[in-house]
């Protein structure tokens, strides 16, 4: 009897341990977890989309939408590379068809106003707040 009593306190041990362990599985998300996905910015009846990839590369292109909102005609892209540092979000371009809003060959610093897994809103140099809004993959 007192073997089984032993055999049903371990039992109780364990079972805690794996609940103490589950209780605590999965981590809190960084802001390089949080910025990584597919974003959209709506502008002027203009999709400007953003994908960016946990190796620190980033693609974005500009859709061009009629008055029904329906997407008619594709206005170009751009690629480069990112990262996060001292709540800034860093974008450098090395490809762009779309200069007025990635200029090829620049970096651009970006203040981190808020970064969910939802919305990403960036601040530029020259203050004006960016909202993103992140698709659904």
């Amino acid at each position: 009897m007192k073997k089984l009593a032993n055999y049903f306190v371990l039992f109780l041990i364990g079972v805690s341990f794996l609940i103490s362990i589950t209780a605590c599985g999965e981590k809190e998300k960084n802001q390089n977890d949080r910025a990584v996905g597919n974003w959209t910015q709506f502008k002027n009846r203009a999709y400007i989309l953003l994908i960016t990839n946990p190796k620190g590369e980033w693609n974005s292109s500009v859709r061009i939408a009629d008055v029904t909102e329906k997407i008619v005609k594709s206005k170009g892209h751009a690629k480069g590379t990112w990262y996060i540092e001292n709540g800034q979000m860093i974008f450098t371009v090395f490809e762009s068809e779309i200069e007025e809003i990635w200029e090829k060959n620049a970096t651009t610093f970006f203040d981190i106003v808020e970064l969910t897994d939802t919305i990403m809103q960036l601040k530029n140099e020259s203050g004006r707040i960016i909202v993103w809004k992140k698709n659904k993959s």
